[in-house]
């Protein structure tokens, strides 16, 4: 697969592993292998997407939870307010 401006940085990534190997920094190089379609074809990226997915809906279940707890907590402090009874009070009406 060719990747477009990737030439343009071999001089410095050539530079940078030079200065690394200089200073003793282990270099590791990793070579990962593209279908030709460019589509993602290892099981390993399939399920890292797949566990991200997992990890956004748990995250929207916390937000959905804690919008729910939130409210709870208002209602409370309104109830709270009235002496803890739940009464909701009718206007006086004019009609008889």
């Amino acid at each position: 697969m060719f990747v477009a401006g990737a030439p343009a940085i071999f001089d410095n990534v050539r530079e940078s592993v030079e200065v690394a190997r200089s200073k003793g920094v282990p270099v590791i190089w990793v070579v990962r292998e593209h279908h030709p379609s460019g589509k993602e074809s290892t099981r390993g990226r399939k399920r890292e997407r797949e566990r991200e997915r997992e990890r956004e809906r748990e995250r929207e279940r916390e937000r959905e939870e804690s919008g729910e707890r939130e409210r709870e907590c208002v209602e409370r402090g309104a109830r709270e307010e009235r002496g803890g009874v739940g009464v909701v009070r009718a206007s006086p009406t004019t009609e008889h």
